[in-house]
């Protein structure tokens, strides 16, 4: 209703469902619509012990409804950038950090991810109160957005279009190639065009420029899929990637599809060239 839809109405009361999640922790007797949350929930809620009730938490998407319920208020409430301006949705910094924060003591994993793309959102206090690691909440995300989930698919992209694979073992993982025999080294380096690259293989390392090339592809194969699945709101990043790269008719193709979709943005960039006489 927020994330794939470009109508107002129906956007607002995406974001009057998410906050009567939110508010039903408090005051569960003025939810009139329907039972959002149950018994199970508040308890794992308020009985995190140990790194595996976290785990528990995380990977039941009941338990964990309203981490990730704060994980969307923060996107929402962070500002145009993060939805769409026309939704008229309240910019809020202060809740965003707030929200963001719940979200990660709840065990979200998109909010734990989402941090990671906000300046100051990862505090010593705040990383402190982590019940699960970046690496965890990546497996997490990594798995919905292999069964199809749009919005996890564009977190994942996210991971890798902003290099966040510094602060995530399994991303950086994917970035690198398997370890090369002695031999296979010595190969390399004497096919190497350049002397840094011959030193980086017979040290067995990967130039940063490999490693950017790698997290490029994965950041447009993971925008890609979530495109095709009908997020459009976020597609700058893929359409700047191909940009970046002189890949004019993928980016054309992006901003197209998007504009489709219904993305205000990019139907400003697909729309036609008033006459010259104009």
């Amino acid at each position: 209703m927020i994330f794939t839809s470009y109508n107002q109405k129906m956007a607002q009361e995406g974001l009057r469902q998410l906050e009567l999640i939110v508010n039903n922790q408090q005051n569960p007797s003025q939810l009139k619509d329907r039972a959002l949350r149950n018994d199970k929930t508040s308890r794992l809620e308020s009985d995190i012990d140990t790194k595996e009730d976290a785990l528990k938490i995380a990977n039941d998407p009941e338990a964990r409804e309203l981490g990730d319920a704060y994980a969307l208020l923060a996107r929402v409430y962070a500002g145009p950038r993060f939805t769409w301006e026309e939704s008229n949705f309240p910019e809020d910094n202060m809740r965003t950090y707030q929200c963001l924060h719940d979200s990660i003591r709840r065990c979200s994993p998109i909010g734990t991810l989402q941090a990671l793309r906000i300046k100051g959102s990862i505090t010593p206090t705040v990383e402190k109160d982590m019940q699960i690691s970046f690496d965890e909440a990546f497996h997490i995300v990594y798995d919905y957005a292999n069964q199809g989930d749009a919005y996890c698919q564009y977190v994942i992209g996210n991971v890798f279009f902003w290099r966040d694979d510094n602060r995530i073992d399994s991303a950086e993982t994917m970035l690198t190639p398997p370890p090369m025999s002695w031999t296979k080294r010595i190969q390399r380096s004497l096919t190497a065009n350049s002397m840094q690259d011959r030193i980086a293989a017979l040290q067995g390392t990967v130039p940063d420029e490999t490693l950017q090339e790698n997290a490029s592809n994965l950041a447009k194969e993971w925008f890609n899929k979530a495109l095709d699945n009908g997020l459009a709101m976020f597609q700058g990043n893929l359409r700047n990637i191909y940009i970046d790269e002189a890949d004019f008719s993928n980016a054309r193709r992006v901003a197209r599809t998007a504009a489709d979709l219904g993305n205000p943005a990019m139907m400003l960039y697909t729309g036609p060239r008033l006459p010259r006489e104009w």
